[in-house]
């Protein structure tokens, strides 16, 4: 089985010349008929609403004569409205009780060490030209703006200090 590449592929899709490709039915000479007697009317229409209610509805017409023409739809189908409806009424339902012969499933027992607990983050308490001490009571080096633990660079912001 060989496989077409993606430029072919498309290129077989593409309607050719001799094909029946469709028209485009906004430059049909209904469209066209439909759109000019639309922005005829809406060129005498006034900016502000208008007194008479007669021009609205043949503005809406033709805005519906339009966009039939030009674009193949109904506007004038009607939209399905939900209606609201009583609530469903449902029977409880009924959880059987276990057998004897049957145990009901046991959750697993809490071990009896508690989960170690990871420390919180430290905290600058204060500091002097050579370096700051944090809440655990280590001293930790200034280079510059910089503090730094025997394991590396400091990331300090605020008052609150993250050492690897």
């Amino acid at each position: 089985m060989t496989r077409t590449p993606w430029p072919l592929t498309l290129l077989l899709l593409l309607p050719t010349a001799g094909g029946a490709a469709p028209a485009d039915p906004l430059a049909a000479p209904a469209c066209t008929r439909a759109m000019a007697a639309l922005e005829a009317l809406e060129a005498q229409l006034p900016a502000s609403s208008p007194a008479s209610r007669a021009p609205l509805a043949r503005h809406a017409r033709l805005r519906r004569d339009a966009a039939r023409a030009c674009l193949g739809t109904r506007t004038d189908t009607a939209v399905p409205v939900r209606r609201a409806q009583p609530p469903v009424s449902v029977a409880p339902v009924r959880v059987p009780a276990s057998t004897p012969g049957t145990a009901a499933p046991t959750l697993p027992e809490r071990p009896a060490v508690a989960p170690p607990r990871l420390p919180g983050p430290l905290t600058v308490t204060g500091c002097d030209a050579g370096g700051c001490w944090t809440s655990d009571g280590a001293y930790l080096p200034r280079a510059g703006a910089q503090l730094f633990s025997p394991r590396g660079l400091c990331d300090v912001r605020g008052t609150t200090v993250h050492c690897p």
